[in-house]
């Protein structure tokens, strides 16, 4: 196998869900926005149309699909204003999971009243069943690279 076709294969897999830098934030994610739940006045039911599509999108929930995944999308950087990556340490997450769930589920709860470019609020889109982020605009660097990844990946 080539080079190139070995380094598609790893890449593939470290994509096959969502590639958080800490595993806790894609389990919590996946717990509160794949099954249902109610708060308040609050009633989320994903359809299997969004659990699809949220699958689908794996890393590109939070991140921009063919850039460095230190580049995030509008629901990246806004969870990114709740969640510190600092503050979830290995040790933490094994000595205190409880405490890391509250926070990460706090911090999803703050980000679905945050509005969307398209002057939605992530929780509605996701209720229905639209992915929460828009297409971001790339500058003209970012689209080759991006173009660039994708042509390396096909």
């Amino acid at each position: 196998m080539s080079r190139l076709g070995l380094l598609g294969v790893l890449l593939s897999l470290l994509c096959v869900s969502p590639a958080w830098a800490i595993p806790e934030f894609s389990k919590h994610w996946k717990e509160r926005y794949l099954k249902p739940f109610e708060e308040g006045e609050t009633k989320f039911e994903p359809s299997q149309d969004f659990q699809k599509l949220a699958k689908k999108a794996g890393c590109n929930l939070c991140h921009i699909k063919g850039l460095e995944k230190t580049e995030r999308n509008e629901y990246g950087i806004a969870l990114s204003k709740y969640l510190k990556k600092d503050d979830f340490s290995k040790e933490r997450l094994k000595a205190e999971p409880e405490k890391v769930k509250e926070e990460v589920i706090a911090a999803l709860k703050k980000a679905d009243a945050d509005i969307s470019e398209d002057g939605e609020a992530f929780l509605k889109k996701m209720m229905a069943g639209k992915l929460p982020a828009v297409e971001p605009k790339l500058t003209p660097e970012q689209a080759a690279k991006a173009e660039g990844e994708k042509e390396d990946d096909e």
